[in-house]
């Protein structure tokens, strides 16, 4: 009987951790919402004018306050860390307004608000999110290829071992296995890398199934 192997997608499954958390994702697009709502109650107190003086006319009423400026979402395509903030390279940013005269925005991502260069940032797309998408169907198709070429390896390696094993037994004065032995030695590898061949497939079915859902999360990310 073969030794029992964990040869589970280890690859794979480490794949599927890496998907972003949607909490932590709306989390940080209320935050930058938030900032841009208090940047536009500032910039109305400041453009308010003075009270009148005694027996002065009563000045004009001042305009409406400006809507608070845009948050949109945005890739890191670098990382970038600083003194407010720490990006990694992949991260969802939410960016908050225009840049400044240094090309800096204000940005929110991990809870964390700060600075940030425009140039290592890349706004999120429909196109962007299914070009992402599409490569982490083909990371996945690729982890899986090279597990299921390590499965075969081993249990060859197995075969190979079982072979020997024999050899080393009828060298000893053992008798030779039995054709149903060898028979049956060979059915249960076989269904072993066919089960285990076929948990491969299932986590890769699975992972390409939270890929498409962490693309429809991003994209309703704008409808919140």
């Amino acid at each position: 009987m073969p030794p029992k192997r964990d040869l589970t997608a280890a690859r794979l499954r480490r794949m599927g951790e890496n998907a972003m958390n949607v909490d932590s994702l709306k989390a940080d697009k209320e935050h930058a919402e938030r900032l841009a709502r208090l940047a536009a109650s500032a910039s109305a107190r400041q453009s308010a004018p003075a009270p009148p003086g005694k027996g002065a006319r009563e000045p004009p009423k001042p305009a409406a306050p400006a809507a608070p400026a845009k948050v949109e979402k945005f890739r890191a395509v670098e990382e970038y860390s600083s003194s407010e903030i720490n990006i990694p390279k992949g991260s969802t940013v939410f960016v908050v307004g225009a840049p400044d005269a240094n090309n800096l925005v204000q940005a929110v991502v991990g809870g964390k608000a700060g600075k940030v260069p425009v140039k290592i940032l890349r706004e999120i797309t429909p196109e962007l999110l299914e070009e992402e998408r599409k490569q982490r169907e083909k990371e996945i198709e690729e982890a899986r290829r090279l597990e299921e070429e390590a499965l075969k390896e081993e249990m060859e390696r197995l075969k190979v071992e079982h072979t020997n094993t024999q050899q080393q037994k009828q060298e000893a004065g053992a008798e030779p296995e039995t054709e149903s032995q060898a028979n049956s030695f060979e059915e249960e590898l076989n269904k072993k890398f066919e089960d285990e061949r076929n948990q491969l497939i299932a986590e890769e079915q699975r992972l390409k199934e939270e890929a498409a859902r962490l693309e429809a999360m991003l994209r309703a990310l704008d409808e919140d």
